[in-house]
């Protein structure tokens, strides 16, 4: 009995070893037509990308690592799963901080993830902060933790009206005292934009922020608002278990606000 049970575990083993490597086999061949094909697209539309990220951001924004567009479209496994698309992608240097970026070559559009910082100041301003004092700051969609926009949004309202489909999720760490701000009742503004799905904001103070890096990569993961009486929790931290967010940050105050079709929540941690 122990040896079919050891078998059958080999054979387990096997089949989910073959399936990995068919995998890993087929994400490593891209068919040599597609290849040609985004590379064809590089050669012939790299210079308009520069340009357009000039134009449209400024010389001090320096673009590298253009490829042609290559994606995985067949998860059922049908070969040849690769294809590209009549798009670019690269990298995007300003200030030290590198910027993804994609260029439709035929619709002569830019998107990129490069001014989220200017979005989420805005939107913080807009509820009535003061976007001076702010540390750090992350937005995500409900679709995407970082998804690229159009290069000519650069406030949360346009976002908004061009994304109306997606909830919205904004994470802001600032140096301002926030326990007595009032802040703006943002409704009229969703509802004037018709989101759909709801903005939510977390909003973090604290007067010396420690382990920046950490929070940068683990945001989203933050869990525990069931109970308001408790402080939230933040899980994937060195040593395996979840951390109370005010002793893992040095965190003094949270504010989380969201806005549904039930109306503007507010709870104050």
């Amino acid at each position: 009995m122990q040896k079919a049970n050891k078998m059958k575990k080999i054979s387990v083993y096997s089949i989910l070893t073959f399936f990995f490597a068919l995998i890993l086999f087929s994400y490593g061949c891209v068919p040599q037509k597609v290849k040609k094909r985004a590379d064809s697209n590089k050669k012939q539309y790299e210079d308009a990308f520069i340009k357009k990220v000039e134009e449209e951001m400024g010389k001090d924004y320096v673009l590298s690592d253009v490829e042609g567009y290559i994606y995985w479209s067949n998860w059922d496994f049908q070969w040849p799963g690769y294809e590209t698309d009549n798009s670019l992608v690269g990298k995007i240097e300003h200030d030290g901080e590198i910027y993804d970026a994609r260029y439709y070559f035929d619709e002569d559009l830019l998107y990129t993830d490069a001014y989220y910082r200017e979005i989420i100041e805005d939107f913080a301003n807009t509820i009535g902060l003061d976007k001076t004092k702010i540390s750090c700051g992350y937005c995500r969609s409900s679709d995407e933790k970082k998804p690229m926009l159009n290069s000519n949004i650069r406030t949360a309202e346009k976002m908004f009206k061009q994304y109306k489909h997606l909830g919205w999720f904004f994470y802001i760490v600032t140096e301002e005292d926030i326990s007595d701000i009032k802040y703006f009742d943002y409704s009229a503004f969703c509802e004037k934009n018709e989101i759909e799905y709801g903005i939510t904001i977390y909003i973090y103070s604290t007067d010396n922020m420690t382990s920046p890096e950490h929070f940068e990569e683990n945001y989203y993961m933050i869990t525990g608002w069931q109970n308001e009486n408790a402080h939230p929790v933040v899980g994937n931290v060195p040593d395996g278990d979840k951390k109370d967010v005010f002793d893992m940050y040095n965190l003094k105050g949270l504010t989380y606000i969201n806005y549904s079709e039930a109306g503007m929540k507010r709870v104050d941690y």
